[in-house]
């Protein structure tokens, strides 16, 4: 049962990558560093290689020229890098953009 899960995970995380060859690549690295049983850094390597996964795919998702049309974006003050945060981005990825005020009503 748990190989069935996993394989159905597997299967929806690359439907939701799609084409992107460099994400299909990192996920699937992740994944051997999990199953590594060898190697002692496995569990720090996999969150390393998903955290960078999550991070290509929302700037996919979310690109600066489009997060910053948006009319909840808030330019950063001089020189704060990134302009466009991680947070933005999930925000952008889940409500594009629309104004947050008709969603917290």
């Amino acid at each position: 049962m748990v190989v069935d899960e996993r394989k159905n995970m597997d299967e929806r995380i690359l439907q939701l990558i799609g084409d992107a060859q460099f994400e299909r690549c990192l996920y699937e690295a992740a994944m051997f560093n999990l199953e590594d049983r060898r190697n002692r850094l496995r569990f720090h390597n996999f969150a390393f290689a998903m955290r960078e996964l999550v991070g290509h795919t929302l700037k996919r998702l979310a690109p600066d020229a489009e997060v910053k049309k948006c009319i909840w974006w808030q330019q950063k003050a001089e020189g704060v890098v990134p302009e466009v945060t991680r947070v933005e981005r999930c925000v952008y990825a889940t409500q594009g953009g629309l104004s947050e005020s008709p969603l917290v009503s």
